[in-house]
């Protein structure tokens, strides 16, 4: 981004979250500006995540806004003008809403580097992250290509390591197939979470956090790393209803998911999860929902969820989408992942796969790009195999 791109998102942050002198402020909470919090650099940093159609985007609309008088306008005008700019149509809305929110996240989310506290959060009644759990030494060892190209022989490949990846390799691997698990991002045992919001982010989604459609109305998320998206999901565990199945099979033509085998393929799923209904916690709003649900006489069911009732926290429970630390969240990386080792399969993250090999019509292999953010190493790295498994890459 340019100079006069970066001032429009300086000051977009300082008309969302403006400085107001009040006398009743004894905490200084309404006189610390979106830009003192540094959100104008959070959302700058977000930006550079996004794929280039987005980022551009928005990019010419901060442009936009400074050829409107943004950058010398007084607060009641910058407002009429985000106002204005929305109002000119979809794309200019979604943009509008789009750096509007991200300046919201970055003042109220983002952590002062010294203190790792945000100076909103006691206002907020938020305690943050609790202290920092022990450091332990990992419990998985990937591979880890050495050489600037690697090359690597198997039975059988799986791109993505995540709540498809994960059960298929557990899968092959107990069959008795050499299995290599291939992942764009990184591992992280349960001592390394942090559980801030802005370093699971970062490290544990896919670009960062949220990625917006092209025509910025709808954000969706997705996990980036060991374990996929079951490290940072909140754990709820639905079967997927009858109707929908016969639809799928009537009008997709997916066979086997309309009949009793597949009951009996989730019923093993909800074994080795242990799925429950017995580790949900409800909060002011749900209880005053169940008490009314009890007057009229309503049934009111806690969702069923992938939970270790034995190593369950309440304390940490409402942080387990940035990563659990109590161990509890049976994810992919605690089950069918640790199947998969003990049956010898191996494990390369940081490999970002790239493109199936094909010979005579069939897969047979993947060619993928390692690179280790902390050394700066990177290799090519070809996998062949003869069975290729691709379970990654939905928002791609």
């Amino acid at each position: 981004m340019n100079d006069t791109q970066r001032e429009v998102l300086r000051a977009i942050a300082d008309t969302v979250v403006p400085r107001i002198d009040r006398p009743d402020d004894p905490h200084g909470f309404w006189a610390r500006s979106g830009s003192e919090m540094g959100a104008h650099e959070g959302v700058a940093q977000a930006l550079a995540q996004m794929p280039d159609l987005q980022r551009e985007g928005l990019g010419r609309l901060a442009l936009g806004l400074a050829e409107m008088g943004f950058l010398g306008a007084s607060q009641r005008s910058r407002e009429q003008l985000l106002r204005n700019l929305a109002a000119l149509g979809p794309e200019a809305r979604a943009g509008a809403q789009a750096l509007v929110g991200l300046s919201l996240f970055f003042a109220y989310g983002m952590p002062d580097p010294q203190t790792g506290v945000n100076a909103f959060w006691s206002e907020f009644g938020y305690p943050g992250p609790g202290a920092p759990s022990e450091p332990q030494a990992r419990s998985v060892a990937p591979l880890v290509p050495d050489r600037d190209e690697d090359a690597y022989e198997a039975d059988a490949i799986v791109v993505g390591s995540g709540a498809g990846g994960g059960v298929i390799a557990a899968a092959l691997a107990e069959a008795g197939q050499r299995v290599i698990v291939l992942d764009a991002g990184g591992l992280f045992d349960e001592s390394e979470f942090n559980q801030y919001e802005l370093w699971a982010y970062q490290n544990l989604y896919w670009r960062g956090g949220p990625n917006p459609t092209a025509d910025m109305n709808v954000s969706l998320y997705a996990g980036s790393g060991y374990g996929g998206g079951t490290t940072i999901n909140w754990t709820n565990c639905l079967r997927t209803k009858p109707w929908v199945r016969e639809q799928w099979a009537r009008e997709h033509g997916l066979e086997g998911l309309d009949g009793p085998e597949f009951d009996r393929h989730l019923d093993a799923v909800w074994k080795r999860l242990s799925v429950n209904d017995r580790c949900s916690d409800l909060n002011g709003t749900q209880a005053r929902m169940k008490a009314g649900a009890d007057r009229l006489g309503w049934s009111f069911k806690t969702i069923t969820r992938n939970i270790d009732e034995s190593r369950y926290s309440a304390d940490t429970a409402g942080l387990i989408g940035f990563g659990d630390r109590s161990g509890a969240k049976l994810s992919t990386a605690r089950t069918y992942l640790a199947d998969a080792r003990e049956h010898g399969a191996e494990v390369i993250v940081r490999c970002f796969a790239e493109r199936v090999l094909v010979e005579g019509g069939r897969a047979a292999g993947v060619e993928a790009v390692y690179a280790d953010p902390e050394s700066g190493h990177t290799a090519r790295v070809t996998v062949r195999a003869p069975r290729v498994v691709v379970a990654c890459g939905a928002l791609e």
